[in-house]
């Protein structure tokens, strides 16, 4: 029981500093990706497709965020 608290105790202390870093990296990206919904969305899907997608590829660019 003893060990097996310890070992949890000690995992969960190395794996803490990957989480915070992978929450500090999506930030940005959730930033951009409602900055760049909102530009997108000024254009309508139904009629101007093409322009939907290229307004909102070209803005997630700008973020330096994939899209």
């Amino acid at each position: 029981m003893k060990r097996a608290l310890i070992t949890a105790t000690i995992f969960s202390i190395s794996v803490m500093p990957a989480f915070a870093q992978s929450a500090a990296d999506n930030w940005p990206r959730s930033e951009a990706l409602e900055k760049c919904n909102a530009e997108a969305n000024k254009w309508s899907y139904r009629d101007y497709q093409t322009g939907n997608l290229t307004v909102y590829r070209n803005c997630m660019i700008e973020h330096g965020q994939p899209e």
